[in-house]
Protein backbone atom coordinates (compact mmCIF):
# COMPACT_ATOMS: atom_id res chain seq x y z
CA UNK A 1 0.00 0.00 0.00
CA UNK A 2 1.43 3.42 -0.97
CA UNK A 3 1.47 6.40 1.39
CA UNK A 4 -1.05 8.18 -0.84
CA UNK A 5 -3.54 5.30 -0.76
CA UNK A 6 -3.07 5.03 3.01
CA UNK A 7 -3.72 8.75 3.37
CA UNK A 8 -6.85 8.49 1.26
CA UNK A 9 -8.01 5.57 3.40
CA UNK A 10 -7.49 7.55 6.61
CA UNK A 11 -9.39 10.51 5.20
CA UNK A 12 -12.19 8.21 4.08
CA UNK A 13 -12.43 6.69 7.53
CA UNK A 14 -12.46 10.03 9.34
CA UNK A 15 -14.96 11.42 6.82
CA UNK A 16 -17.29 8.46 7.25
CA UNK A 17 -16.96 8.46 11.04
CA UNK A 18 -17.71 12.17 11.28
CA UNK A 19 -20.72 11.90 8.97
CA UNK A 20 -22.23 8.53 9.68
CA UNK A 21 -21.17 7.16 13.07
CA UNK A 22 -24.05 6.06 15.21
CA UNK A 23 -25.21 6.63 18.72
CA UNK A 24 -22.92 6.62 21.71
CA UNK A 25 -22.89 3.91 24.28
CA UNK A 26 -25.61 3.85 26.92
CA UNK A 27 -25.36 6.56 29.58
CA UNK A 28 -23.48 5.56 32.68
CA UNK A 29 -25.52 3.59 35.17
CA UNK A 30 -25.33 3.99 38.96
CA UNK A 31 -22.07 2.48 40.22
CA UNK A 32 -20.29 2.81 36.85
CA UNK A 33 -17.19 5.01 36.61
CA UNK A 34 -16.61 4.48 32.88
CA UNK A 35 -17.80 2.40 29.94
CA UNK A 36 -16.03 1.44 26.70
CA UNK A 37 -17.87 -0.10 23.74
CA UNK A 38 -16.13 -1.51 20.65
CA UNK A 39 -17.58 -2.85 17.43
CA UNK A 40 -17.38 -2.70 13.66
CA UNK A 41 -19.47 -2.25 10.56
CA UNK A 42 -19.50 -0.33 7.31
CA UNK A 43 -20.33 3.13 6.01
CA UNK A 44 -21.55 4.48 2.66
CA UNK A 45 -21.01 8.05 1.51
CA UNK A 46 -22.32 10.13 -1.34
CA UNK A 47 -20.47 13.43 -1.73
CA UNK A 48 -19.17 15.97 -4.29
CA UNK A 49 -15.48 16.19 -5.19
CA UNK A 50 -15.44 19.47 -3.22
CA UNK A 51 -18.07 21.96 -2.12
CA UNK A 52 -19.41 23.63 -5.24
CA UNK A 53 -18.34 20.86 -7.62
CA UNK A 54 -20.83 19.30 -10.03
CA UNK A 55 -18.95 16.00 -9.87
CA UNK A 56 -20.26 13.51 -7.27
CA UNK A 57 -19.09 10.08 -6.17
CA UNK A 58 -20.02 7.34 -3.69
CA UNK A 59 -17.81 5.30 -1.41
CA UNK A 60 -18.35 2.22 0.79
CA UNK A 61 -15.81 0.87 3.28
CA UNK A 62 -15.54 -1.04 6.57
CA UNK A 63 -15.29 1.10 9.71
CA UNK A 64 -14.57 0.67 13.42
CA UNK A 65 -17.03 1.66 16.13
CA UNK A 66 -15.67 3.06 19.40
CA UNK A 67 -17.62 4.82 22.17
CA UNK A 68 -16.30 5.77 25.59
CA UNK A 69 -17.94 7.52 28.52
CA UNK A 70 -16.74 8.49 31.98
CA UNK A 71 -17.74 11.15 34.49
CA UNK A 72 -15.43 13.67 32.82
CA UNK A 73 -14.87 12.48 29.24
CA UNK A 74 -16.93 11.14 26.36
CA UNK A 75 -15.85 9.84 22.95
CA UNK A 76 -18.83 9.66 20.57
CA UNK A 77 -19.71 10.51 16.98
CA UNK A 78 -19.57 14.19 18.10
CA UNK A 79 -15.90 13.89 19.00
CA UNK A 80 -14.03 14.00 22.28
CA UNK A 81 -16.05 15.88 24.92
CA UNK A 82 -14.59 17.20 28.20
CA UNK A 83 -16.46 19.00 30.95
CA UNK A 84 -15.20 22.54 31.59
CA UNK A 85 -14.83 23.86 35.14
CA UNK A 86 -17.40 21.29 36.34
CA UNK A 87 -20.15 23.39 34.78
CA UNK A 88 -22.98 21.09 33.75
CA UNK A 89 -24.02 23.14 30.72
CA UNK A 90 -20.59 24.18 29.40
CA UNK A 91 -18.26 21.79 27.58
CA UNK A 92 -15.12 21.80 25.47
CA UNK A 93 -15.18 19.22 22.69
CA UNK A 94 -12.35 18.18 20.38
CA UNK A 95 -13.97 17.80 16.98
CA UNK A 96 -12.55 16.58 13.69
CA UNK A 97 -13.48 15.73 10.14
CA UNK A 98 -11.95 14.61 6.86
CA UNK A 99 -12.57 15.03 3.15
CA UNK A 100 -11.55 12.89 0.20
CA UNK A 101 -9.62 14.19 -2.83
CA UNK A 102 -11.46 15.19 -5.98
CA UNK A 103 -11.76 13.20 -9.16
CA UNK A 104 -8.54 13.24 -11.16
CA UNK A 105 -10.36 12.87 -14.49
CA UNK A 106 -9.34 15.25 -17.25
CA UNK A 107 -13.03 15.87 -17.88
CA UNK A 108 -13.55 17.78 -14.61
CA UNK A 109 -13.43 21.53 -14.05
CA UNK A 110 -10.01 21.13 -12.39
CA UNK A 111 -8.47 19.42 -15.43
CA UNK A 112 -4.74 20.09 -15.66
CA UNK A 113 -4.55 21.47 -12.12
CA UNK A 114 -2.75 19.82 -9.17
CA UNK A 115 -4.74 17.03 -7.56
CA UNK A 116 -6.54 17.81 -4.32
CA UNK A 117 -5.12 15.84 -1.39
CA UNK A 118 -7.19 14.30 1.40
CA UNK A 119 -7.91 16.99 3.99
CA UNK A 120 -8.16 16.69 7.77
CA UNK A 121 -9.66 19.19 10.23
CA UNK A 122 -9.16 19.18 13.99
CA UNK A 123 -9.83 21.72 16.73
CA UNK A 124 -11.78 22.64 19.86
CA UNK A 125 -15.45 23.50 20.14
CA UNK A 126 -16.97 25.43 23.05
CA UNK A 127 -20.54 24.13 23.54
CA UNK A 128 -23.12 25.87 25.75
CA UNK A 129 -26.40 24.08 26.51
CA UNK A 130 -28.92 26.84 27.18
CA UNK A 131 -32.24 24.97 27.15
CA UNK A 132 -33.69 21.48 27.64
CA UNK A 133 -37.16 22.28 26.27
CA UNK A 134 -38.13 19.30 24.10
CA UNK A 135 -34.49 18.18 23.98
CA UNK A 136 -31.00 19.69 24.33
CA UNK A 137 -30.46 23.10 22.70
CA UNK A 138 -26.81 24.13 22.34
CA UNK A 139 -24.80 26.99 20.92
CA UNK A 140 -21.60 25.47 19.48
CA UNK A 141 -18.47 27.43 18.57
CA UNK A 142 -16.01 25.10 16.78
CA UNK A 143 -12.73 26.31 15.25
CA UNK A 144 -10.54 23.81 13.37
CA UNK A 145 -7.08 23.85 11.84
CA UNK A 146 -6.98 22.19 8.42
CA UNK A 147 -4.22 20.28 6.64
CA UNK A 148 -4.06 18.53 3.28
CA UNK A 149 -2.02 15.34 3.27
CA UNK A 150 -1.57 11.95 1.64
CA UNK A 151 1.17 11.13 4.21
CA UNK A 152 3.89 11.57 1.59
CA UNK A 153 3.34 15.34 1.58
CA UNK A 154 1.52 17.66 3.99
CA UNK A 155 0.32 21.23 3.58
CA UNK A 156 -1.21 23.59 6.12
CA UNK A 157 -4.34 25.02 4.46
CA UNK A 158 -5.54 27.42 7.15
CA UNK A 159 -8.56 27.26 9.43
CA UNK A 160 -12.35 26.96 9.33
CA UNK A 161 -15.02 27.94 11.89
CA UNK A 162 -18.71 27.01 12.06
CA UNK A 163 -20.67 28.60 14.95
CA UNK A 164 -24.05 26.90 14.98
CA UNK A 165 -27.29 26.29 16.81
CA UNK A 166 -27.68 22.58 17.59
CA UNK A 167 -30.71 20.59 18.78
CA UNK A 168 -30.61 16.96 19.96
CA UNK A 169 -33.20 14.59 21.41
CA UNK A 170 -33.21 10.95 22.52
CA UNK A 171 -36.35 8.89 23.05
CA UNK A 172 -37.58 5.30 23.26
CA UNK A 173 -39.85 3.71 20.62
CA UNK A 174 -40.66 0.19 21.73
CA UNK A 175 -37.43 -1.81 21.61
CA UNK A 176 -35.64 0.94 19.68
CA UNK A 177 -33.68 3.86 21.12
CA UNK A 178 -33.85 6.80 18.72
CA UNK A 179 -31.63 9.87 18.56
CA UNK A 180 -32.34 12.82 16.28
CA UNK A 181 -30.38 16.03 15.90
CA UNK A 182 -30.15 19.07 13.64
CA UNK A 183 -27.94 22.11 13.37
CA UNK A 184 -27.56 25.27 11.33
CA UNK A 185 -25.01 28.04 11.20
CA UNK A 186 -22.64 30.10 9.04
CA UNK A 187 -19.12 28.97 8.11
CA UNK A 188 -16.03 31.16 7.91
CA UNK A 189 -12.60 30.20 6.64
CA UNK A 190 -9.18 31.74 6.07
CA UNK A 191 -7.94 32.94 2.72
CA UNK A 192 -5.46 30.07 2.65
CA UNK A 193 -8.31 27.58 3.04
CA UNK A 194 -10.29 29.14 0.18
CA UNK A 195 -7.23 29.30 -2.02
CA UNK A 196 -6.58 25.57 -1.66
CA UNK A 197 -9.96 24.65 -3.16
CA UNK A 198 -10.94 27.59 -5.37
CA UNK A 199 -7.84 29.49 -6.54
CA UNK A 200 -6.87 29.30 -10.22
CA UNK A 201 -3.26 30.39 -10.63
CA UNK A 202 -2.21 32.11 -13.83
CA UNK A 203 -0.33 29.07 -15.19
CA UNK A 204 -3.54 27.00 -14.97
CA UNK A 205 -5.87 29.56 -16.52
CA UNK A 206 -7.84 28.55 -19.64
CA UNK A 207 -10.32 30.40 -21.86
CA UNK A 208 -13.19 28.88 -19.86
CA UNK A 209 -11.30 28.99 -16.54
CA UNK A 210 -9.80 32.43 -15.90
CA UNK A 211 -7.27 33.11 -13.15
CA UNK A 212 -8.92 33.69 -9.78
CA UNK A 213 -7.69 34.46 -6.26
CA UNK A 214 -10.32 34.32 -3.46
CA UNK A 215 -10.19 36.15 -0.15
CA UNK A 216 -10.92 34.82 3.30
CA UNK A 217 -14.21 35.25 5.13
CA UNK A 218 -17.73 33.92 4.67
CA UNK A 219 -17.73 30.31 3.47
CA UNK A 220 -21.47 29.55 3.27
CA UNK A 221 -24.40 28.42 5.40
CA UNK A 222 -24.35 24.83 6.72
CA UNK A 223 -27.26 22.71 7.88
CA UNK A 224 -27.02 19.19 9.30
CA UNK A 225 -29.57 16.51 10.19
CA UNK A 226 -28.94 13.17 11.90
CA UNK A 227 -30.96 10.14 12.94
CA UNK A 228 -29.54 7.22 14.93
CA UNK A 229 -31.19 3.94 15.95
CA UNK A 230 -30.01 1.48 18.57
CA UNK A 231 -31.38 -1.94 19.48
CA UNK A 232 -29.28 -4.38 21.46
CA UNK A 233 -25.81 -4.58 19.86
CA UNK A 234 -26.91 -2.96 16.58
CA UNK A 235 -26.35 0.70 15.67
CA UNK A 236 -27.59 2.53 12.59
CA UNK A 237 -27.01 6.15 11.62
CA UNK A 238 -27.99 8.51 8.79
CA UNK A 239 -26.49 11.98 8.47
CA UNK A 240 -27.10 14.69 5.87
CA UNK A 241 -24.99 17.83 5.55
CA UNK A 242 -26.15 20.58 3.18
CA UNK A 243 -24.18 23.74 2.38
CA UNK A 244 -25.48 26.87 0.67
CA UNK A 245 -22.67 28.80 -1.01
CA UNK A 246 -24.61 31.95 -1.91
CA UNK A 247 -22.53 34.99 -0.97
CA UNK A 248 -19.39 32.98 -0.19
CA UNK A 249 -16.08 34.79 -0.79
CA UNK A 250 -15.20 32.23 -3.49
CA UNK A 251 -18.64 32.27 -5.14
CA UNK A 252 -17.23 33.76 -8.37
CA UNK A 253 -14.47 31.17 -8.75
CA UNK A 254 -14.64 29.36 -12.12
CA UNK A 255 -14.27 26.13 -10.10
CA UNK A 256 -17.67 26.68 -8.46
CA UNK A 257 -20.31 24.99 -10.61
CA UNK A 258 -23.15 24.81 -8.07
CA UNK A 259 -24.37 27.10 -5.31
CA UNK A 260 -25.06 24.18 -2.96
CA UNK A 261 -23.42 20.97 -1.79
CA UNK A 262 -24.89 17.87 -0.12
CA UNK A 263 -23.17 14.98 1.66
CA UNK A 264 -25.12 11.88 2.73
CA UNK A 265 -23.59 9.30 5.05
CA UNK A 266 -25.05 5.99 6.28
CA UNK A 267 -23.50 3.63 8.82
CA UNK A 268 -24.46 0.19 10.19
CA UNK A 269 -22.50 -1.23 13.12
CA UNK A 270 -22.50 -4.22 15.46
CA UNK A 271 -21.01 -3.80 18.94
CA UNK A 272 -19.35 -6.98 20.18
CA UNK A 273 -17.50 -5.92 23.36
CA UNK A 274 -18.27 -3.65 26.32
CA UNK A 275 -15.98 -2.99 29.27
CA UNK A 276 -17.33 -1.34 32.44
CA UNK A 277 -15.18 0.10 35.22
CA UNK A 278 -17.02 0.32 38.57
CA UNK A 279 -16.64 3.36 40.79
CA UNK A 280 -15.06 1.21 43.49
CA UNK A 281 -12.17 0.44 41.10
CA UNK A 282 -11.15 4.09 40.81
Amino acid sequence: MTLRSLGIGLAAASFCLSHSSTMAANSLQPGEASRLTIGGGFGVLSRPDYRGSAETDSLALPLPYVAYESRKLQLTREGLVAKLLNLENLQIRLSGSGALPGNDSEQTTRRGMPDLLPTFELGPSLDWRFSERGGDWELRLPVRAAVASDLSETENIGWIANPNLHFERERQHGAWEVETSAGIGPVWASRKYHRYFYQVETQYALPDRPAYDPGGGYNGLRGTAYMGLRRGPWRFGLRITHDRLDGARFEDSPLVERDSSTVIGVGLFYTFWTWIRPIAAE
